[in-house]
């Protein structure tokens, strides 16, 4: 079976998926290849986790700085499990966006 696309976009990291999601707002036609999983480095080890991260760190931090204003709350624990779902689930959103998709 043959197709044919307006566009081949090379590579799914965040510019890749960018370009795709600019193609189909344009209705293009779309073919993407990718080796490894859509969004790459930056999305899965990189910069969309270690952000999540940073947010959930900054967010406890908050709690505690709330006290300064006499805002009191107990202590906050760190389920780290369910932070790291937090991040996977991050990373999919991320990729759904730059689709064009909801996951």
């Amino acid at each position: 079976m043959k197709e044919n696309y307006d566009l081949l976009i090379i590579g799914g990291g965040s510019a890749g998926l960018m370009a795709v999601r600019s193609s189909r707002q344009l209705d293009l036609t779309v073919a993407l290849a990718e080796k490894d999983r859509l969004g790459c480095d930056c999305t899965w080890t990189g910069c969309v986790p270690g952000k999540t991260l940073l947010r959930a760190g900054k967010s406890t931090q908050n709690i505690d700085d709330a006290a300064r204003f006499d805002i009191n709350s107990p202590q906050p624990t760190i389920d780290f499990k369910s932070v790291m779902g937090q991040v996977r689930c991050v990373a999919k959103r991320f990729v759904g966006f730059r689709l064009g998709m909801t996951f």
